[in-house]
């Protein structure tokens, strides 16, 4: 007699960690459905798309109603990626026999930190960003409304891949590719920056916390970053070398002054932060450590972008200069 599948939901699995957690669980273990308004390229056999906006409760008790008519009533993990429709989709987990659901959250919901300092479980909060307010909220619902389901709050770092695929990052590249004056110009502490987690190392992360879901306490926050910090002076040199084989300097100036002269708003709020991460916890309860560095993938970043501009351009959703005549 076959073994019942274990059951995993995810919500928003179109996004590009969606996409990557759907994957990572194509296993004849698990029976994988993933919610959202389109449907995600994924070609896993043990992968099933229901069309769905989560936030309309309408939509999400059809949804579980064809779950439970079609796999049962139990269900191992639901994975909850984006920060809306939080209270539904808890309500929708009661109604199963659900054995753990996991939120990924961001960094971003926390205080920046000071040089030498670094983030962890515990550290306050004060989201920096609209989307970390809103993530800070899904957080707060799950954990007054979770009841007797296990909870894990995943704050991760800012998430991206050989491609990019981090918009405030692809932009500076951009800028300092095609040698505009505002990448030269930067409204911030130099010597800041921010940790970074490879997409596919976020789903290593939910792969191994579904593994583990007996084992982790009703509720678990974990950080989840790599260790390295890449500061906005090296990133900017790094990315000036990488384009143009030239060392790229940069003049730190007032936010104010950004704001005004060369137009910066989608940075001039952040740069001036610190956001150094303790990831102690999440690799002794999970045993994980991440298989890339941000440091490293950064020049393969734009060797792509070299190699293929148009299409690393369309990947990130940039506007492709024209060609002067």
């Amino acid at each position: 007699m076959a073994l019942a599948k274990e059951v995993l939901i995810i919500t928003g699995c179109s996004g590009r960690t969606g996409i990557r957690v759907a994957h990572q669980f194509a296993d004849p273990r698990f029976l994988v459905v993933g919610l959202d308004v389109v449907s995600p390229k994924i070609s896993s056999t043990n992968f099933n798309f229901i069309q769905c906006d989560i936030s309309n409760p309408q939509q999400l008790e059809s949804a579980r109603k064809r779950i439970q008519d079609k796999y049962g009533s139990k269900i191992a993990s639901i994975v909850h990626l984006i920060p809306y429709g939080t209270q539904e989709i808890v309500e929708m987990a009661k109604q199963f026999e659900t054995e753990q659901c996991i939120f990924a959250s961001s960094i971003l919901v926390n205080v920046p930190c000071e040089p030498g300092q670094r983030i962890n479980e515990y550290w306050p909060v004060e989201p920096t960003t609209e989307l970390a307010r809103l993530q800070l909220e899904a957080e707060d619902v799950l954990r007054a409304e979770h009841g007797k389901i296990p909870l894990v709050i995943l704050r991760r770092a800012c998430s991206y891949d050989d491609m990019c695929h981090h918009a405030p990052l692809a932009e500076q590249i951009q800028r300092i590719y095609e040698q505009q004056p505002a990448a030269f110009f930067f409204p911030g502490n130099l010597s800041h920056g921010s940790s970074y987690i490879h997409y596919d190392d976020v789903a290593d992360i939910i792969w191994l916390t579904v593994q583990r879901r007996f084992s982790l306490p009703n509720v678990t926050t974990f950080v989840a970053a790599e260790h390295d910090v890449v500061s906005y002076g090296e990133l900017q040199k790094i990315i000036g070398t990488e384009c143009s084989e030239e060392d790229v300097k940069t003049w730190s100036i007032p936010r104010w002054a950004a704001k005004l002269a060369i137009r910066m708003e989608w940075m001039c709020d952040i740069p001036n932060n610190n956001y150094a991460c303790n990831t102690n916890l999440i690799q002794e309860k999970l045993g994980w450590v991440p298989r890339h560095a941000f440091r490293q993938v950064l020049p393969k970043m734009i060797a792509a972008l070299k190699e293929n501009p148009q299409a690393w351009y369309r990947a990130n959703s940039l506007k492709f200069p024209e060609i002067k005549r």
